[in-house]
């Protein structure tokens, strides 16, 4: 079933990914590139306002998580 691109992911089972606001451009463009369905949520919430802020990028649960991962790694440099 092909995702409706004018609805979040609203499924509780749903997979995140919390990812540093300087990877998230990279991150979108290359999930673009691959053609993944995603969400993201700028600025997720955080229980404590001196933590850093971390974008949140929300993906179905049937998707392949290991490609996700693969993409992400690829994506985001190792400190």
């Amino acid at each position: 079933m092909t995702p409706d691109s004018h609805h979040p992911i609203t499924d509780l089972d749903a997979t995140f990914s919390a990812i540093l606001p300087e990877h998230t451009f990279r991150l979108i463009e290359a999930l673009r590139k691959e053609g993944v369905y995603f969400d993201v949520t700028v600025n997720g919430p955080k229980d404590d306002p001196s933590l850093p802020s971390y974008d949140i990028f929300w993906f179905r649960k049937e998707d392949d998580q290991e490609r996700l991962a693969a993409i992400m790694r690829s994506t985001i440099p190792k400190k």
